[in-house]
């Protein structure tokens, strides 16, 4: 366990971790490029501008008053990662695959997740206004009453995605595969 220790721009890049804790220390700056974590939890961490680039991240939790703006999570292979009241905003979820993805009560503004694959993602009451999903698989992702406002999906696959409360106003949804989604009692879409 990692406790209230002072590790911003600390350099863990390769490192693997397993079955930690990492609770109520800066992580601001610091480096988790292909690091593989497994079974792992982050708690209340202030981590803005992190670089999980390339890692790998089995089961791993970050909860309670997470601050990872612009995080770098590019091409990161995850399964069971999971954000609880977080701020990812300007984050960068690009190119990756993720299985089991969660988001709760996490502001996500201005995230790219980008040819990411996230098949039954929950998205559920978040923020993801001005978020770029160009081309992300998002085959029966969860988007309900998420606000979605000026969001580019772009070339999506949302076959089966609920999308029922979302805001969509000015969601871009251009070439996008809506077979089977869900839009009732949705906001308007230009």
């Amino acid at each position: 366990m990692l406790l209230q220790s002072e590790a911003s721009g600390s350099d863990w890049s390769g490192a693997e971790v397993q079955r930690s804790q990492i609770v109520e220390t800066p992580l601001k700056d610091a480096m988790f490029t292909k690091c593989r974590l497994f079974e792992t939890a982050f708690l209340r961490i202030q981590g803005d501008g992190c670089q999980f680039a390339g890692a790998t991240l089995q089961r791993v939790a970050f909860t309670g008053d997470i601050e990872l703006r612009a995080a770098d999570f590019r091409e990161v292979s995850a399964d069971g990662l999971s954000f609880v009241k977080a701020n990812l905003g300007g984050s960068d979820f690009s190119s990756g695959t993720f299985s089991g993805l969660c988001f709760v009560d996490t502001e996500l503004e201005r995230c790219r997740f980008r040819t990411s694959a996230m098949k039954r993602a929950l998205f559920s009451r978040n923020s993801l206004a001005h978020s770029d999903f160009f081309a992300a698989d998002l085959l029966e992702a969860q988007f309900n009453r998420a606000d979605l406002s000026g969001a580019s999906l772009r070339h999506a696959n949302l076959f089966g995605a609920d999308l029922m409360d979302a805001d969509l106003l000015g969601a871009d949804f251009s070439r996008a595969n809506l077979a089977r989604t869900l839009f009732a009692v949705a906001s308007d879409v230009d």
